[in-house]
């Protein structure tokens, strides 16, 4: 059940405490964290027209994310600040 389709990981993006979090639901249907990353600690954010990629240290990405919503995408930019990349 936990690598169901309906038990996709959940990635939330915490401005306050500067950290991305992945939560999934564990046996018991209670979310778990699964990966817990401070911005620091990240290499790099990289943003397109409908989806952001975040790398570790090493180049390895770490996540990616599909964000359909331009004004999400802006508002988690704006977040990331200095780990934005541009591809230009």
């Amino acid at each position: 059940m936990r690598n169901h389709s309906d038990n996709q990981p959940d990635a939330y993006f915490d401005p306050i405490r500067n950290e991305v979090r992945v939560l999934q639901r564990n046996d018991r249907g209670r979310p778990e964290t699964i990966l817990r990353r401070s911005y620091d600690s990240l290499g790099c954010a990289r943003f397109n027209n409908s989806s952001v990629e975040l790398y570790d240290v090493d180049g390895s990405v770490l996540m990616r994310l599909l964000i359909d919503d331009a004004e999400v995408r802006k508002s988690l930019r704006q977040q990331l600040g200095g780990l934005v990349k541009s591809d230009a």
